[in-house]
């Protein structure tokens, strides 16, 4: 008997019909993604959370690799407690290579008494330091430790790959770090006597070693006013060192302001940059500091209006401490809203990171702010999306941009009967201006050979500054005709790497 089954004449074009039915649903499906929603293809539903050994677990630091691998560092609650270090795909999967143990999570004791994430940066080579702060019997100290672009500790860094830095004879805890472009590494945190704190700054070799030029022994402890605590550090262009925080006022620890202080290349505080509080309100924390191309920086943190009414407040500095009075942020009128972190968009737009409700209800937000210091209406239709994890409080800690736009946020996830895990959400990108560059470098429409390729003829040869545009007449419809426009257009837009 012939088994051979005939195809009945209709069944490719069957065929191609419901393909083409998949396609479009795919494609109706993406096109329902706004700005502000949830990523779907990560994780399938834009949140992935993460579990390690049964025991609590909180990120404090999110990274993306050029590739969208993600990496996110914290605290498990081991016995005792340490530094942890994960990497998840582009998609949400855990990167099981990831690590020594063929988990896709690698955890480090610094110490037999316990230690606690608050930061981590990712080198321009791959590899990533966390730092935070280390129990030595009733005394805390600065720690760092230096992972592989594998996940393992690179034993070329500090002692083992792992450093602890006795700052002061009191406690002393960690709370940020950055990288200057020389590789020197930068720790900024909380030090001091046993009552009041000072802001505190650390500098480090890139391979771990106090770095002496600075402050004459790596170290600068500086009392603002009364009890101060640094939360946020940024490297300027020129190698400065700017430090936000919070600092008490000097008869009520009752009152808090935000406070900023800037450092020389070599630790000296800048006397001429303004340190005193800067921002009002009844309580008023920094969590944030991100620095535009073009010197200029912006605060992010949260000011209390009353009470149990935390709204997120943001304020913009020009390059030499002064209030920039073209931002006119409003804070958020939400109670609860506790900002924890920002970015700066490559458009120049500025997302928040932060988290809002109280106990089970608290769930992760993103705010994104336009470049004037508005709420970006075409984010999720007012400027703010959300993250909800079922049935837990969820606290971000951070945010990163990934280079397509799109935010991830990082924190953790307590569902108040004894689990706590890491949580990771990854949002949709403000898709307006987002690295749309063009040869028309003026912004008026035209590709001009008078204009636009004599500014690109310029900087390729080396030239940088106003010499860029000397002679050249715009057009009254430019919109850049200055250097610091079309030089953050350059860098931002364009991803253009330009000479200081």
């Amino acid at each position: 008997m012939n088994t051979a089954q005939t195809i009945p004449r209709n069944f490719f074009s069957g065929l191609a019909r419901r393909a083409f039915v998949g396609v479009t649903i795919a494609l109706a499906t993406l096109a329902h993604a706004a700005p502000g929603d949830l990523d779907n293809t990560f994780s399938a539903d834009g949140k992935r959370t993460l579990s390690f050994f049964n025991e609590s677990s909180r990120a404090e630091a999110v990274m993306v690799r050029p590739d969208g691998r993600i990496v996110v560092a914290g605290t498990c609650d081991l016995t005792p407690s340490a530094f942890c270090i994960a990497q998840i795909s582009a998609t949400g999967t855990l990167d099981l290579a990831f690590g020594s143990q063929g988990n896709g999570v690698e955890i480090v004791a610094i110490n037999s008494d316990g230690s606690r994430v608050t930061a981590a940066v990712m080198q321009p080579d791959g590899k990533v330091i966390v730092a935070g702060y280390c129990q030595e019997g009733t005394r805390y100290d600065f720690c760092l430790a230096r992972f592989t672009v594998g996940g393992r500790l690179d034993s070329s860094f500090g002692s083992g790959g792992k450093i602890a830095t006795d700052v002061t004879a009191s406690s002393d805890f960690a709370r940020a770090l950055a990288i200057q472009p020389d590789g020197k590494i930068v720790v900024v945190g909380q030090c001091g006597n046993s009552t009041f704190g000072n802001f505190c700054v650390v500098r480090y070799h890139s391979h771990g070693a106090l770095d002496n030029s600075f402050s004459g022994n790596g170290i600068q402890a500086t009392d603002i006013v009364r009890d101060d605590n640094a939360t946020a550090v940024a490297i300027q262009p020129d190698g400065k060192i700017i430090v936000v925080g919070t600092c008490a006022d000097s008869t009520s620890v009752t009152e808090e302001r935000f406070c900023i202080v800037r450092y020389t290349t070599s630790g000296v505080v800048d006397t001429g940059f303004p340190k005193m509080p800067a921002r009002g309100g009844d309580f008023s924390s920094a969590k944030a500091v991100v620095i535009q191309p073009d010197g200029r920086f912006v605060v992010a943190g949260e000011c209390e209006i009353g009470v149990s009414n935390n709204r997120a407040c943001l304020s913009r500095y020009n390059a030499d401490g002064s209030t920039d009075t073209t931002f006119r942020s409003t804070p958020l009128a939400e109670a609860n809203f506790k900002p924890v972190a920002a970015v700066f968009q490559a458009d120049g737009k500025i997302a928040v990171a932060a988290y809002k409700g109280v106990l089970e209800s608290t769930r992760f937000v993103i705010a994104l702010y336009n470049s004037d210091g508005t709420l970006d209406q075409s984010f999720s239709a007012d400027g703010q999306s959300e993250a909800d994890f079922a049935g837990t409080g969820d606290f971000a800690s951070a945010i990163t941009a990934q280079t397509d736009g799109k935010f991830v946020v990082a924190g953790y996830c307590n569902d108040y009967v004894g689990s706590i895990n890491m949580c990771v959400a990854r949002f949709e990108a403000a898709n307006k201006g987002y690295r749309e560059c063009s040869l028309d470098i003026d912004g008026d429409g035209k590709v001009l050979a008078t204009t636009d390729a004599l500014i690109h003829a310029r900087i390729a040869l080396g030239i940088t500054g106003s010499s860029v545009i000397g002679g050249i007449t715009f057009p009254s419809n430019a919109t850049r005709n200055s250097w610091a426009e079309i030089r953050t257009y350059l860098l931002t837009q364009c991803g253009m790497t330009i000479v200081q």
